[in-house]
């Protein structure tokens, strides 16, 4: 039996793994960020490594949190769209941790400064990126077959880490010309462009 050119499959599944794969490399290219222009941020933010370490925890708590929470999104409404609100909200987050400047306001016993505003929007970082490897998963099984998923999610995690690799020559790429804070807001529109 021949199929019929309706039946025969297409190859729409592995333009999907490259949206994947290049959604896995932009995840750690976000979280690698930090840590690269940390110096940076320290200095202009008087910010002590231990309060740097705090922010690191924001994150690393949001994102345990929300994960299966937002694994539980991506079955009740699809990987695709739960997919877009993440890395829209990340991209929101990434790039307004490009836009704190150093500032303490002092309201009696609570002190709102610069550290508790990048406390705040780290760990909303953390919460939007949350769930993003879990929805790609998701969108690679129903994708490909089961004889094809290893391969699938081997390349997924692949470029996550390729991600993290090439991360510091982007990150100099935007910040040499625009400083840390132009990497983040340059990131976050990267990850605009890619919804």
């Amino acid at each position: 039996d021949s199929l019929s050119i309706e039946d025969r499959p297409t190859n729409v599944r592995y333009i999907m793994l490259g949206w994947a794969c290049s959604l896995s490399m932009l995840t750690y290219v976000d979280r690698v960020c930090i840590k690269d222009l940390g110096g940076q941020m320290q200095s202009d933010l008087g910010i002590s490594d231990q309060e740097f370490g705090y922010v690191f925890s924001a994150f690393g708590l949001a994102y345990a949190l929300f994960e299966v929470p937002s694994g539980w999104l991506g079955d009740r409404y699809g990987s695709r769209q739960v997919l877009c609100r993440i890395v829209l909200w990340w991209s929101l987050f990434t790039a307004l941790t490009g836009c704190i400047y150093y500032f303490r306001v002092d309201l009696g016993p609570f002190v709102f400064n610069s550290l508790l505003l990048l406390l705040i929007v780290r760990f909303l970082f953390g919460m939007g990126e949350a769930g993003a490897y879990p929805n790609a998963a998701r969108a690679l099984r129903n994708w490909f077959p089961y004889s094809r998923r290893g391969r699938a999610q081997g390349m997924l995690w692949m470029f996550g880490r390729w991600g993290g690799a090439i991360a510091p020559m982007l990150i100099l790429a935007y910040a040499m010309p625009f400083g840390w804070r132009g990497a983040f807001i340059g990131f976050g529109l990267t990850g605009v462009l890619w919804v």
